[in-house]
């Protein structure tokens, strides 16, 4: 089992994660209590999704209740030039960072599903 966690983390890597985590479900303690005192306090912004999906936010078990691990990837899509080097500037418009790339969200999602079609060929359904 450790030879195919260090394997999953070469492939993530190799898919341009920079990290991955994996945990049992029920070992991340307080999570729907975090997950509700931020959605409160407004930070999900327009993210309506993430309220209205909280049970399965807070507790993966309630999305799949057959789950065994929570396989967890980062990813730092922070540009490499310092954005807030040209805010205010008057010469020259700031162009937020959000909006300067491809959609992270196509980019991630292609990279996943890569990375979920290695681990069932290598680890089976």
């Amino acid at each position: 089992m450790q030879q195919l966690k260090a394997d999953l983390e070469f492939k993530a890597r190799e898919e341009g994660f920079d990290d991955l985590r994996i945990c049992r479900p029920w070992e991340v303690p307080d999570v729907p209590e975090q997950l509700e005192a931020f959605l409160q306090k407004g930070y999900h912004g327009q993210m309506h999704w993430l309220a209205e999906r909280r049970a399965w936010r807070g507790d993966p078990s309630q999305l799949w209740p057959e789950a065994k691990s929570v396989i967890m990837l980062a990813e730092n899509y922070a540009p490499q030039d310092n954005p807030m080097t040209v805010i205010g500037q008057s010469d020259c418009g700031a162009i937020s960072v959000y909006a300067r790339g491809k959609d992270y969200h196509d980019l991630v999602k292609k990279r996943l599903k890569r990375v979920a079609r290695w681990l069932l060929s290598e680890a089976g359904g």
